[in-house]
């Protein structure tokens, strides 16, 4: 949004929802890759301990 903003100077704040909702989505976006991309390696459950 910070980016939205400044360098397309919106003057009202209606104008910055779909920028949020753009910038959320990336969000979102990335950590659902990170995370995908963990589970296939296993690097992150491996070093979970093991429950009794």
């Amino acid at each position: 949004m910070i980016l939205a903003i400044s360098a397309l100077g919106l003057p009202e704040i209606g104008q910055y929802t779909p920028f949020a909702l753009l910038g959320a989505g990336c969000a979102a976006a990335a950590v659902y890759t990170i995370s995908h991309r963990t589970i296939e390696t296993g690097s992150l459950a491996s070093s979970w301990p093991e429950l009794p």
